[in-house]
């Protein structure tokens, strides 16, 4: 199969927040949150996640079980969402867009539905292009770099 440059293939990801370098956490409530990696407290297999290349060119992001027998999780937002809605987790699939910016690497995350937002997850938001994602490829440890906007 030929990868196409610019399109973010299946894999098991970590997702980090460039510049306060928190990386995206199931955390055990299902809730999604930004953390710190090495703490401690949060379980290196929370921070896992699969993202996952729809025919449709979109993406599917879901949680990677990490053996504490749990179903795996998708991430979503509300369907039309806006700037400071939450990032959840349900079992029903949500799709996004997973773009790489003029930067080679760099992508964003955004909601299918709209272009006005992108993940932010300080507090577990949808933000503006301020915050910005590193999505690191485990099985490969390709390192693909997120994208801020100034």
């Amino acid at each position: 199969m030929e990868v196409q440059e610019g399109v973010l293939v299946t894999g098991v990801y970590t997702i980090t927040n460039v510049r306060h370098r928190n990386l995206v956490e199931m955390d055990v409530d299902n809730s999604i949150i930004a953390t710190v990696a090495n703490d401690g407290e949060h379980p290196a297999g929370q921070m896992l996640w699969i993202i996952t290349l729809l025919s449709n060119g979109r993406y599917t992001v879901r949680n990677a079980v990490d053996g504490r027998e749990r179903l795996p999780r998708y991430a979503v937002c509300s369907a039309l969402p806006k700037v400071n809605d939450e990032i959840s987790s349900a079992r029903n699939r949500c799709q996004w867009k997973i773009v790489e910016t003029s930067t080679k690497k760099h992508y964003i995350i955004q909601p299918n539905s709209t272009v006005d937002c992108f993940w932010g997850l300080r507090n577990g938001e949808l933000a503006d292009l301020q915050k910005s994602w590193i999505k690191r490829r485990q099985s490969l440890g390709v390192s693909l770099m997120g994208w801020s906007h100034s």
